[in-house]
């Protein structure tokens, strides 16, 4: 999913508070376009009108980065009236994402007005058959006069001039509704009526009386009531724009019959958009494009965005550092160019933590610092983590392997035979490749290795640059832990290799038939292994929520009692935080608390004591080290959250908003770069490892419970991860007027 938003963001802490936008040529190509539609110019590409824009590329390469600089030109374009509409990630039916996300962005009151210019328009259409009343007419167009009063003051005949109005509208919609809704929206009782109907609730009793009476509580329906929107906008001279980040989200779903019904909704939008001047611009992966009706591509102008080169990436760099950007030589730029295959969001990321890591330590920016920050950053899992994800899945797919297992010699770190004593596939497990003496290390473990089909597995950072070359070196792809989806990848590579070995010997057909029965009872066998132990897992899961709950509930009970004088005062400081700015750090301290599982380990050193079990269980120094990490990075969230509540409660004078002044602005920035760089020195994801190497008793490490660590991992990540730069943000939010 994206990680950025249609929302203002920083890239990574340099010296500006907005991300720069390297205009590749793709980028240039699509803000041209953009440009010259709101200059109102015409294509010079093609001599039909105007399309619609689908921007697609791969994950991270920048394609929700280009929408927001689309939007920025559109919502602060001066020379057009422009009403645009920007859906960042959708989620749920298009009708849901219609009533809670789309028409909130528009103002009643001015959707008011649009169809009081609408209706002048009509009523001007009407007078101009007339000599008399073409300067009427003219007034009607320009806004001088107000088309009701006009119709009360010479007595027109309202009646017909909505049959009008209804006509125009079916040429978007065949829902009458809407044309009975917009003309009633003209009657002062009833325009707050209409307004809430077109939010998606029920009609009033006022508009059931005028046949109204269906709600937009469906995909097709929300469509119509976007479109019909469109086509008034248009009408008067707006330009109506629509923005659709992850557009995919859009036809994701198991229901074909929905999916196609959606395609088609989107192709008479385009239809509508086009027609009435609008613009469509919808962000997707690559394979969406091919899975759009021929019909639908011919509607839209296709923007492919490619990868950074170094000589892009050195430009992001100088514009983000601006006077400090001597500092970053363009050596090490072209390495993480190379490294990162140039995805525009795995290269700044990486700049951004070479750069702090470089400015924490008072260090020179270099290739080694480079590789010693990807090492750092990308070999978060033991290797006892990666032994124990490749055996779970192995076993899950019914097939029996071995660790540390001899072949011709040579010890690999896993041998799975096809059968017992027959051929079969190797898996080897290596650091991050980097830089060609990697790749040296890896040809000369795989010349003196056995002569068998072998997969690699690489726990750290495989670098794109030598991605190929590795590839070529094994004959297929190697496997990256840390990439999803890791499991199933590893799990396909097996499978296949084992199926050519198998078709290439020379075995009867029952004897092959006794082996895939044989796979098939292990599969069976631990699959039923790991519904028990995830059943008694979701048990115990049940009683600590119990138990979790009751404190809450004893919590509450304490609030309602009063307080002691003073007390009140105590908790208090700081400030309160806003709702989404409170999010991000209870988000954190819970991944924090859940990361290392030292709960767990507690009352595990008092569970089924026997004498056998060594004695001063939590007697140990690497214990005390992840108690210690965990408590100290608890704390440090604590006091960027109460630093951050006195920063914002400054800031907002009076509890309102307040233009801020920029030493303010660089006060939080400050806040929020102590924090980042505490937060890097405290090795919090190796907190699995130290808790288990504090428990020598504990048992073998379970399938569930390497289920359990991966999700606690990627919800921590997800949770830490940037913490500081998404709180600058939401800060700086909340306090702006």
């Amino acid at each position: 999913m994206a990680i950025d938003r249609l929302s203002p963001y920083r890239a990574w802490t340099g010296s500006r508070l907005t991300p720069a936008t390297v205009e590749t040529p793709g980028v240039r190509s699509a803000l041209d376009y953009v440009d010259a539609y709101l200059a109102g110019r015409p294509d010079q590409s093609t001599s039909d009108s105007w399309k619609g824009m689908l921007i697609v590329g791969r994950l991270g390469i920048g394609k929700t980065h280009l929408a927001q600089a689309i939007a920025h030109r559109i919502v602060f374009d001066e020379t057009s009236k422009i009403r645009p509409l920007i859906l960042d990630s959708p989620a749920g039916d298009f009708a849901t994402i219609y009533r809670t996300t789309l028409i909130g962005q528009l103002d009643r009151f001015d959707l008011y007005n649009r169809l009081k210019d609408y209706y002048a328009l009509i009523l001007a259409d009407d007078l101009e058959r007339s000599k008399a009343t073409v300067e009427l007419a003219e007034g009607l167009r320009q806004g001088v006069y107000d088309p009701r009063k006009v119709i009360e003051h010479f007595g027109l005949v309202e009646s017909a001039l909505r049959d009008q109005l209804r006509r125009h509208l079916l040429r978007v919609t065949e829902i009458a509704n809407f044309s009975k809704a917009f003309t009633l929206a003209l009657i002062p009782e009833h325009e707050q009526s209409v307004w809430e109907w077109l939010q998606g609730r029920p009609a009033a009793e006022s508009l059931q009386r005028y046949g109204i009476t269906t709600l937009i509580d469906g995909e097709s329906s929300a469509f119509d009531a976007l479109n019909v929107l469109a086509f008034v906008y248009g009408r008067v001279g707006y330009k109506f724009v629509f923005i659709i980040d992850e557009f995919d989200k859009l036809l994701a779903g198991s229901d074909d019959r929905r999916t196609q019904l959606v395609k088609q909704s989107v192709e008479r939008m385009l239809n509508v958009f086009i027609d009435s001047n609008g613009l469509v611009v919808m962000c997707a992966m690559p394979e969406i494009q091919q899975s759009l009706p021929a019909s639908t591509r011919e509607r839209l102008r296709t923007y492919r965005l490619a990868p950074f080169t170094s000589a892009e990436l050195g430009q992001y760099v100088r514009s983000a550092l601006d006077t400090e950007a001597h500092r970053f030589p363009a050596e090490p730029i072209a390495y993480i160019a190379g490294l990162t295959g140039g995805i525009p969001r795995q290269a700044i990321s990486l700049c951004g933590q070479v750069w702090r890591h470089a400015e924490r330590n008072q260090l020179p920016v270099s290739n080694d610092l480079v590789r010693s920050v990807v090492r750092d950053q990308y070999e978060r899992s033991s290797f006892q983590d990666v032994r124990a994800s490749i055996r779970q899945t192995v076993q899950a797919a019914g097939l029996s392997c071995k660790a540390d297992h001899r072949v011709e010699g040579v010890i690999v770190d896993f041998w799975i035979p096809l059968w017992e004593d027959g051929p079969g596939v190797a898996v080897m497990i290596v650091g991050s490749v980097l830089q060609q003496e990697d790749l040296e290390e890896l040809r000369r473990r795989l010349a003196d290795g056995p002569r068998v089909e072998v997969i690699l597995v690489v726990n750290g950072f495989l670098s794109a640059a030598l991605r190929e070359e590795a590839a070529s070196q094994l004959g297929r792809q190697p496997l990256v832990y840390e990439e999803e989806p890791f499991n199933e990848m590893l799990r396909g590579q097996v499978t296949a290799t084992l199926h050519r070995i198998e078709n290439t010997t020379q075995e009867d057909r029952m004897t092959t038939l006794h082996r895939h029965v044989d796979r098939l009872a292990l599969q069976q066998a631990y699959a039923q292994s790991f519904m028990e132990q995830m059943s008694g897992r979701i048990d115990r899961f049940g009683g600590e929520a119990n138990r979790r709950l009751a404190a809450i509930e004893r919590g509450i009970v304490e609030v309602r009692t009063p307080l002691p004088h003073g007390a009140s005062q105590r908790l208090t400081t700081g400030g309160t935080l806003p709702e989404e700015l409170q999010w991000h750090f209870d988000r954190a301290l819970t991944a924090v608390q859940a990361l290392g599982g030292l709960n767990d380990l507690f009352k595990e050193a008092f569970a089924g004591v026997s004498p056998g079990l060594p004695r001063r269980r939590l007697a140990s120094r690497a214990l005390f080290e992840a108690a210690g990490v965990a408590v100290v990075f608890q704390r440090l969230i604590e006091s960027f959250r109460e630093a951050v509540a006195e920063w914002l409660r400054t800031a907002r004078r009076d509890g309102e908003p307040q233009p801020l002044p920029r030493e303010q602005e660089e006060r939080l920035r400050l806040i929020c770069r102590a924090y980042t760089t505490t937060a890097e020195v405290l090795p919090l994801f190796q907190l699995e490892s130290l808790a288990l190497t504090a428990a020598p008793y504990a048992t073998d490490t379970s399938a569930t419970e390497q289920t359990s660590r991966s999700i606690r991992r990627g919800e921590a990540a997800q949770a830490l991860d940037n913490l500081g730069d998404r709180v600058l943000g939401a800060a700086l939010a909340a306090a702006r007027p």
